[in-house]
């Protein structure tokens, strides 16, 4: 027990320590997150199919709009204070516990304020028709029991990712687990609600638990930062608002509109894009710390970060998307079973919108180390408009696809936009040959797989990673010295 102990205070690591990191340490984090983010994927497609084909189409609609609706008001007890709070503990590492305390102080009352609004908005927002009303709910006891996960912005600070991915492990493990137990016991709806909620309650409980073991959390000392760390959330916080607003309010306006059975292929299409969003995470969680460090201290060394997020970005998302062109339709039988198949129209056009998302990621966690809060937060709202005023024109007449033809547009606007106001803070200026190269690599990708699927889903998926790999080589978008060099020495990028 001793031994286990001391090892997670070595992984927890100590404050101040992304400001001497090195390009060897930051491919290194990058590296883990994706790879353990990508065994949480895919537990949440063994989780969603096992719903899926558990609940039907409508069940299976109503799933997925309640817990949409939900996503609209969990973002409210996050507001962008972790993101700050990342930001101002790698910057000022003497004083990382009491931003932690400011930090998780202020995110429990923001997770209280999201509560009473989730659920006062319920009467208003959902068809009460239906088990939807009573499933949001259930669900909004996660509003209050993700505010945890905040602490863990510590880690994220200090360049320590391995103890999130070990607390993203543990819920991805232990929802998969009930969500088959609740199938193998005839659960229903219901069943898996509770469920859900029951995970998400442990799983906070223990995030608490780990980071009191391995920081400080001054809440007392803490009090004192409450306002500047307000004060920058703030726009940052109405932003994300916005963002989520425009993220979500899709699926429920597809069910409002068209019926719980297009909601359900939506909803479907929307669980595969979904999860994704952990391999922009994975790579902006491990830069942003450094940037954050390094702003106005070294200019070029951040302009070399900025760089290689663009270039990783791209090189995660493309892939994805142009896959998804040949693949889409038995990936959706696959995972989803008889009733879907509507869904595999959708699934790629919002794989697409992912691309844009992904980049979005870039300027996203950027915004309040160039100091653009108040302008991101005008991006967001314009991003609002648009998103829903062609939701509205889009949806009557073509369902899920309209709703994913209006994501399409509203995240070009915002990755498109946002990436010139911080480029044009930082004076940075991108090379985008790299970017250009990845896409003739994904497209030899792509006319593989469309070649390989005729064989099975199977041959498809075990063919396109390797011939990606080698044209990402062949078109030297990454090339074997630098591999060499990353696997040899830890030197800056």
């Amino acid at each position: 027990m001793r031994g286990a102990l001391a090892a997670l205070r070595r992984a927890g690591g100590s404050a101040g320590e992304a400001r001497s990191a090195t390009g060897g340490r930051i491919a290194s984090q990058a590296t883990l997150q994706l790879a353990v983010r990508l065994l949480n994927v895919a537990l949440g497609v063994v989780a969603t199919a096992v719903l899926a084909r558990t609940l039907g189409t409508s069940d299976f609609g109503v799933w997925s709009t309640a817990l949409a609706y939900v996503g609209v008001f969990a973002f409210l007890n996050d507001f962008g204070f972790p993101q700050v709070g990342i930001q101002r503990m790698a910057a000022e590492p003497e004083r990382e516990g009491e931003w932690l305390g400011a930090l998780a102080a202020l995110r429990t009352l923001g997770a209280l304020g999201a509560l009473v609004l989730c659920v006062a908005g319920i009467p208003f927002f959902l068809d009460p028709e239906g088990d939807v009303r009573v499933l949001a709910l259930i669900f909004s006891v996660t509003v209050f029991a993700a505010a945890p996960q905040a602490f863990l912005a510590v880690f994220t600070s200090r360049l320590r990712t391995g103890i999130t991915m070990l607390m993203l492990s543990l819920q991805g493990v232990a929802w998969t687990g009930t969500a088959v137990a609740i199938a193998a016991t005839g659960g229903g709806v219901l069943e898996f609600a509770w469920g859900f909620v029951a995970v998400a309650v442990v799983v906070g409980a223990v995030q608490i638990a780990v980071t009191r073991h391995l920081a400080t959390i001054a809440l007392r000392a803490g009090r004192a930062l409450w306002k500047p760390l307000f004060r920058v959330a703030l726009p940052l916080g109405l932003a994300g608002v916005m963002v989520t607003v425009y993220y979500r309010i899709d699926a429920v306006l597809v069910f409002n509109i068209s019926g719980a059975e297009e909601a359900g292929y939506y909803g479907a299409a929307y669980r595969v894009m979904d999860p994704l969003h952990v391999l922009p995470t994975a790579v902006m969680t491990s830069i942003f710390p450094v940037v954050a460090a390094l702003h106005g201290i070294d200019r070029a060394r951040v302009g070399r970060l900025v760089q290689s997020g663009l270039d990783f970005l791209v090189i995660v998302s493309l892939p994805i998307f142009v896959g998804s062109i040949a693949v889409a339709e038995p990936l959706m039988a696959t995972i989803f079973g008889d009733g879907f198949e509507r869904a595999a129209d959708v699934l790629p056009i919002l794989l697409f919108a992912f691309m844009w998302v992904a980049l979005g990621y870039l300027s996203g966690y950027l915004i309040p180390v160039v100091h653009l809060q108040w302008w991101f937060a005008g991006l967001a709202l314009a991003g609002v408009v648009v998103n829903i005023g062609l939701n509205l024109v889009l949806i009557p007449p073509h369902g899920a696809v309209g709703a994913a033809i209006a994501t399409v547009f509203t995240e070009m606007l915002i990755a498109v936009a946002g990436t010139a106001l911080v480029l044009r803070r930082l004076r940075a200026r991108l090379s985008y040959g790299r970017s250009a190269r990845a896409v003739l690599a994904a497209a030899v990708m792509g006319v593989a797989a469309f070649f390989a699927v005729k064989a099975g889903l199977l041959v498809a998926l075990l063919v396109a990673p390797p011939v990606y790999l080698a044209g990402l080589v062949a078109f030297r978008v990454v090339t074997p010295a630098e591999l060499r060099s990353r696997m040899r020495r830890e030197e800056a990028p």
